[in-house]
């Protein structure tokens, strides 16, 4: 009479997934006044916006929005760089049973057994990372709008800054109006001559 071995072997796939998406803007700032004054605006009006200066690099700006994208402007070279990351662990437990009529065959099995689910886990996290990298693309490309607004807002606040300061050149500014009606901005300057 034969008698059947049965081999239970168990393990656990640990991957840590990581995903990231970038989009960058390139600004062209017309200088209004001298170019080392339009920088110093630039600055100043990034400043006023929430922007933080970055301790790496003086001449880089960041500003996290709502959704996880975090805004880069390098005043440098006048990008403004989009980029979103994310990463999180996926943990899959495996579990096989291996039989047969002898002990070595019933581990042979289970071995196999095992290999195969193992990798089977490691598709299903490269998987979920393909999907996350989806979600990120997904998230940045819904987030196009209220990055343009935000940069455009700092410019506008520039551009009116530079404006006032070419004006007051020119000749004495009797009156400065500004407004905003939604998305418009309106500024009027009188200069007596």
């Amino acid at each position: 009479m034969s008698r059947a071995y049965w081999v239970k072997l168990a393990s656990s796939v640990s991957t840590t997934i990581k995903a990231n998406d970038k989009a960058q803007h390139k600004i062209e700032l017309d200088a209004v006044v001298p170019p080392a004054e339009m920088q110093e605006l630039l600055e100043g009006a990034l400043g006023a916006s929430g922007w933080e200066r970055s301790a790496e690099n003086p001449r880089e700006f960041k500003k996290n929005l709502q959704d996880g994208v975090q805004l880069t402007w390098n005043t440098d070279d006048n990008a403004v760089e989009a980029t979103v990351e994310a990463s999180r662990q996926v943990v899959r437990d495996v579990e096989v049973q291996g039989r047969a009529y002898s002990q070595d065959a019933a581990e042979v099995d289970a071995q196999r057994q095992l290999v195969q689910r193992e990798k089977a886990a490691r598709e299903e996290a490269r998987i979920e990372e393909e999907r996350l990298q989806r979600q990120l693309t997904e998230r940045l490309e819904a987030n196009e709008n209220d990055r343009v607004r935000e940069i455009n807002e700092v410019l506008q606040q520039t551009y009116a800054e530079a404006i006032k300061r070419k004006a007051q050149r020119l000749g004495t500014v009797t009156s400065v109006h500004e407004s905003k009606q939604g998305g418009d901005y309106s500024l009027t300057i009188v200069i007596a001559e």
